[in-house]
């Protein structure tokens, strides 16, 4: 056995080897990468998407709540007006178009305030509808008592759009961040707020 010729094949098989074992090293750590960008890509889309049907649908909801506000500001106004002449509250004689519009307003808000995706949220939406429909399901009762009812639905009216409109303006900022982030070449990885 001449080791002078043994040598060189075995080098060579063994250069060979250690040449297919990196090459199926590289082609492995690749297809991880591209399934990582894939998957990131995937995470981004998906939040793209959540971000773009939440900020539609907040948007429609603070203008339900509005129309909302509106016409149960309306329906306590024709009751007020109404039950100086009867002395009583919520009674009859109210136009059927305020009727109409208050009831409109609340289906438009209970349709909407079922896809809010934060729980407090819809929450204090719901809280926010049963108040603002108190007054005017008072029936026979002082002006009085009506109008300390309204107050409080005023105000979780207030509120209640003041915690939509915050909402709106995170997903406007997280928006606003990823675009800097994209034109900068870093990629996009965000925390979904709770």
């Amino acid at each position: 056995m001449n080791w002078a010729t043994i040598w060189p094949t075995l080098a060579f098989f063994l250069g060979g080897l250690s040449s297919y074992a990196r090459d199926a090293l590289t082609e492995k750590r690749q297809r991880h990468r591209l399934a990582a960008e894939r998957s990131a890509e995937r995470a981004r889309v998906t939040l793209d998407r959540r971000e773009a049907f939440e900020l539609d649908h907040l948007q429609r909801l603070n203008d339900a709540l509005q129309d909302l506000g509106r016409a149960a500001g309306r329906m306590h106004y024709l009751d007020t007006m109404a039950s100086h002449q009867t002395g009583i509250y919520a009674g009859p004689g109210v136009p059927e178009d305020a009727s109409t519009a208050l009831l409109d307003a609340n289906r438009s808000v209970h349709t909407l305030k079922g896809l809010v995706l934060d729980d407090e949220l819809r929450e204090k939406v719901a809280e926010t509808q049963r108040l603002l429909n108190i007054p005017s399901s008072m029936h026979n009762s002082t002006p009085a008592e009506a109008e300390r009812a309204f107050e409080p639905a005023i105000r979780a009216l207030d509120e209640t759009q003041a915690a939509v409109s915050a909402r709106i303006r995170e997903i406007y900022i997280s928006q606003a961040a990823a675009q800097q982030l994209l034109a900068s070449g870093v990629p996009r990885r965000r925390v979904i707020p709770s």
